[in-house]
């Protein structure tokens, strides 16, 4: 019996292309468990991380040692103690300091590192892109600024940090980025994964959640819009592009948003019926959920949601992170 994987590989016309911007740890889910079917681009300028991700990159994977930003020049980038939270900026001690373990944003170490846009690379015809992901601890607009081009005129999706509060000096926030989004890229929003910090005062004190700090965004093009942009391409690569966007949609689990541009009026004019059809019959058959809505559903529902904020994991009692991007399939019931 084909996986889910297997069986969409059967109805792509080629791999989705991913390209992950800040590449530490490699691919994470929801993407990673569809790896068969993604050609990966990756950035990682912290070079210690960039040979540990080749070493372990498949035969396909483009890596490069770059770190993105929205001119080419040489920069500083700064390593931190816990090295996921190493920037092109610093860290706003101001900030920082109100709350536990400050001390994992202490820069241990400065190098140069060689900044470049997107847009250069694009301009060159290194590759092309799908979907993004951009998780660089502060310089995601700048990378997006850079890569403008590219994203407006070949990108389905993006999944992105977005800091709500100014962890690092002179960064731009949520707000910077999300009218970015939708004002020069066209992009609307999805979802968001929320973080929450609590002061040292209130560790193990009342509720799990704090302030809201940062996060992850993710956008998509809208369906009917996704349709209508892809008649700048020609018939092949609008094709391409339709179902690496309904792929997307499974990926995450928006499974109405996938069967939305499917049924699109002119849809038809770039994907054959039969392949329509495969998508159709794939999406509905995986869609199969185990739902409760009878007698006694909204006490329940009341019930566990109590059960799951009593045994909600933290970090330390005063991180907590809310639900992850997208819904996924597990035991038969989408979560």
């Amino acid at each position: 019996m084909q996986s889910l994987t297997e069986t969409i590989g059967s109805i792509l016309p080629r791999n989705l292309f991913y390209c992950d911007v800040g590449a530490r740890w490699g691919i994470e889910e929801p993407w990673k468990s569809f790896r068969k079917i993604i050609d990966l681009i990756s950035f990682e300028p912290d070079q210690e991380e960039f040979e540990a991700l080749i070493k372990k990159k498949a035969a396909k994977d483009m890596i490069y040692p770059y770190a993105l930003f929205r001119e080419q020049k040489n920069m500083c980038l700064n390593l931190t103690k816990s090295r996921g939270s190493s920037s092109l900026y610093k860290p706003n001690d101001e900030f920082l300091k109100n709350y536990p373990d400050f001390e994992r944003f202490k820069i241990e170490d400065t190098v140069m590192v060689k900044a470049i846009p997107l847009d250069a690379l694009y301009r060159d015809k290194i590759f092309d892109i799908d979907f993004i992901k951009i998780d660089v601890q502060g310089a995601e607009l700048d990378i997006l600024q850079g890569g403008e081009r590219l994203l407006h005129e070949n990108i389905l999706g993006i999944q992105v940090e977005v800091e709500f509060q100014p962890m690092y000096e002179n960064q731009p926030l949520f707000s910077d980025v999300d009218s970015f989004m939708r004002a020069r890229l066209g992009l609307r929003i999805q979802d968001l994964r929320k973080t929450y910090w609590k002061y040292p005062e209130g560790v193990h004190v009342g509720a799990n959640k704090g302030q809201l700090i940062f996060g992850d965004a993710l956008y998509f093009r809208s369906p009917d819009e996704t349709v209508s942009w892809c008649c700048n391409f020609p018939k092949d690569k609008a094709s391409e592009k339709l179902h690496m966007a309904c792929l997307m949609g499974v990926v995450y689990g928006y499974l109405d948003y996938s069967l939305c541009l499917l049924n699109q009026p002119s849809i038809s004019d770039f994907i054959e019926r039969d392949k329509i059809d495969q998508w159709r019959t794939l999406i509905l058959h995986y869609g199969k959920s185990l739902h409760y809505n009878g007698m006694g559903a909204c006490r329940l529902s009341a019930l566990f949601n109590l059960l799951y904020r009593m045994c909600q994991t933290t970090h330390g009692g005063w991180a907590s992170v809310g639900h992850h991007l997208g819904t996924r399939k597990k035991g038969g019931i989408f979560g």
